[in-house]
């Protein structure tokens, strides 16, 4: 998987591609993320806008692999594109919730990094709501409060060694 991909396939070797991921995450994850409004994105309000300013991850490697896993429109008896990289479809793929538990462990193991790497303090950002829908249809409110710390919603993380790192 290209972790860089926007649409286009990238020639070269798997030892070259795992390369190049490697960097990718260690820039977005180190470099390009030294407080965590810069790991997320800055908070949605209504003073911004629909769209406030994508973090490092959610630019790379988090939209990337939306589009790479998704199907282009008649792919794969696709008439609309559905998949990972639509929006309306993106939950009805099996990838969707491994790709966004590796969003959840980024930001675990990004909190253990040091320098100013802790969770959010801000009210604004942590009580940023998005409407979903259950199995049944029913619609429930999510806070970015309620997403931020694994250990809260019943999981935990399996220690293991970052490459990228």
């Amino acid at each position: 998987m290209d972790l860089g991909h926007f649409g286009q396939d990238v020639k070269g070797t798997d030892l070259q591609m795992m390369s190049n991921n490697l960097t990718l995450m260690y820039r977005q994850m180190i470099t390009n993320s030294p407080c965590p409004q810069l790991f997320f994105g800055k908070p949605y309000c209504t003073e911004v806008g629909p769209k406030p300013g994508q973090g490092a991850i959610e630019n790379i490697p988090h939209t990337p692999v939306h589009i790479w896993v998704g199907s282009k429109p008649n792919e794969n008896n696709c008439k609309n594109g559905e998949g990972m990289g639509n929006f309306y479809s993106a939950g009805k793929d099996p990838a969707f919730y491994s790709q966004h538990a590796n969003v959840d462990r980024m930001w675990t193991i990004w909190k253990t990094l040091g320098g100013k790497r802790k969770d959010i303090k801000k009210p604004d950002y942590l009580n940023t709501e998005f409407f979903f829908y259950d199995e049944k249809k029913n619609p429930y409110l999510v806070k970015v409060r309620d997403c931020l710390d694994n250990k809260k919603m019943g999981y935990h993380f399996q220690a293991m060694p970052s490459p990228s790192l």
